[in-house]
C-alpha cells in the first residue's frame, strides 16, 4: 500500500515545503523552497521541487498552502517576487491535482498558541519530531517548520475543534 501524505508550504523565496503521513502526522520530509536565478533575483524552481517530493515515494492527496500579502515596508520588486511564490506554489499543488487549501498564519499558528517568532515554529517542531533535531536545529529551516506544522494542522483540522 502506498502511503498517503498531507502537503504543507510556506510560500516565499525564503520558505519550504513538508509532507506528513496522512492520518498519523508522522514527518515524512520537505526541505527548503527551491529556487534558480531569474535576472537579477530568483524564483521557485518547480521542476526541482518536484523532484524532491516524488523522493517520498508516495501520494500527496491533500495540500495546504499559507495564505500571505505584501507588507508596506516591501519594495515593489520584492512584493512582485513574493507574489510570484506564492502563485507558483498554488499553480504547484494545482498540478497535482489538488485544490490547495489555504490557511492565514493567525489561524493555524492560533491553532498551536505560536507566535509570529519563526523560533517558536522551530521549537514546537523539535517537540513533535524528536528525531528530527538536527533539521530543526537550523535557523534556516524555519520554512521547512512552518510547513511542517501547517501540514499537520491540515490533516488535524478534521479531528480538532478550531
Amino acid at each position: 500500500m502506498t502511503a498517503k501524505y498531507t502537503l504543507g508550504i510556506d510560500p516565499g523565496m525564503k520558505g519550504g515545503w513538508a509532507a506528513t503521513e496522512k492520518g498519523t502526522g508522522k514527518y515524512a520530509g520537505g526541505g527548503r523552497m527551491p529556487t534558480e536565478p531569474y535576472g537579477k533575483r530568483r524564483r521557485v524552481d518547480v521542476i526541482k521541487w518536484r523532484k524532491q517530493l516524488q523522493d517520498l515515494r508516495g501520494d500527496v492527496v491533500e495540500a495546504c498552502v499559507e495564505m500571505v500579502w505584501s507588507s508596506p515596508q516591501m519594495g515593489v520588486a520584492s512584493a512582485f517576487s513574493f507574489g510570484m511564490a506564492q502563485g507558483a506554489a498554488l499553480s504547484f499543488v494545482q498540478g497535482y491535482g489538488l485544490t490547495p487549501h489555504l490557511v492565514t498564519p493567525q489561524l493555524w499558528k492560533g491553532w498551536y498558541i505560536l507566535s509570529s517568532d519563526k523560533q517558536d515554529s522551530l521549537d514546537m517542531c523539535k517537540d513533535l519530531w524528536p528525531e528530527q533535531l538536527d533539521l530543526w536545529n537550523v535557523r534556516a529551516n524555519d520554512g521547512i517548520a512552518e510547513a511542517a506544522l501547517i501540514s499537520r494542522w491540515l490533516d488535524s483540522r478534521e479531528t480538532y475543534e478550531i
